[in-house]
C-alpha cells in the first residue's frame, strides 16, 4: 500500500482530531475604511495683490489646493531659497492666496462662504509650508 494512501485520512481528519471546527478555523473579514474627502467648488476671487517672488530662490513648488487643518487654500507658490544669502528673511517665501475659513457642505455640492486673503510672507523652515 501506498504512504500516502494511508497519511490522507489522517491529514484529513486531523481538523476534527485535534478539536477546530469550520467556525474556528475561518479567517476574519478584514475590516474597511471609507475616506471622504471634500473639494470646494465655488469660485476663488480674484488675487488682492500680485507680488512676484523675490530674486535669487533656488526652486519653486506649487501647493495643490486641498485642506490644511479645517481650512480650504486654493492652489499656491513656495519658493526656495538659499540662507546663506543677506537679502533673504527665511528659507521659503509662500505666495500670496486665499483660503476658505467658512463653508458649507452637502452632498450637491461644497461652497465657500468666507475667502480670506493670505498675503506672501517668509517663512523660517520650508517645513512650514507643508
Amino acid at each position: 500500500m501506498q504512504l500516502h494512501r494511508l497519511l490522507t485520512p489522517v491529514v484529513l481528519l486531523a481538523p476534527l482530531i485535534l478539536g477546530f471546527t469550520p467556525a474556528q478555523a475561518e479567517v476574519p473579514a478584514k475590516s474597511t475604511t471609507t475616506t471622504t474627502t471634500t473639494v470646494i467648488t465655488t469660485a476663488v476671487p480674484a488675487p488682492k495683490e500680485t507680488v512676484a517672488e523675490p530674486e535669487g530662490y533656488v526652486s519653486c513648488m506649487t501647493v495643490a489646493a486641498g485642506w490644511e487643518d479645517k481650512t480650504w487654500h486654493e492652489e499656491y507658490q513656495v519658493c526656495q531659497y538659499d540662507t546663506k544669502s543677506e537679502t533673504v528673511q527665511g528659507e521659503a517665501w509662500v505666495a500670496g492666496h486665499w483660503q476658505c475659513s467658512q463653508y458649507t457642505v452637502d452632498a450637491a455640492q461644497s461652497e465657500c462662504t468666507a475667502w480670506d486673503w493670505k498675503e506672501g510672507h517668509w517663512v523660517a523652515t520650508l517645513t512650514e509650508t507643508q
